[in-house]
């Protein structure tokens, strides 16, 4: 099978749509899946609504990458996924450096 025929037979292979925390220190890399999911976090981000946030670059198709300082995503995670902050993060808060820089990326995957 040449090159073309795998893209070809990739054409009917669909997305799954992640939302992954990146950074030192995180227990749990995946915070949410779905589509609903990530076009919720997605428009957050584009209307500027993620007030914890120091940055956030919006692409294309739903994916972006969301910046926060450690104490900022402790306030995002706790406000916004609090299941996923008393799961994982609020046993040991100190997981999480208030002074390094961690990601919250929507991304899809085939």
């Amino acid at each position: 099978m040449d090159k073309n025929e795998y893209l070809d037979d990739m054409e009917d292979v669909g997305l799954q749509r992640y939302i992954v925390i990146n950074g030192e220190g995180i227990p749990e890399k995946n915070l949410d899946a779905g589509l609903e999911a990530v076009r919720h976090l997605y428009g957050l981000a584009k209307a500027g609504a993620l007030k914890h946030a120091v940055s956030a670059d919006i692409q294309w198709e739903y994916n972006c990458d969301i910046k926060f300082r450690g104490s900022g995503l402790i306030s995002f995670l706790s406000e916004y996924y609090p299941e996923y902050f008393d799961r994982h993060i609020a046993p040991d808060i100190s997981c999480i450096d208030p002074d390094t820089e961690y990601t919250v990326s929507c991304i899809d995957i085939t």
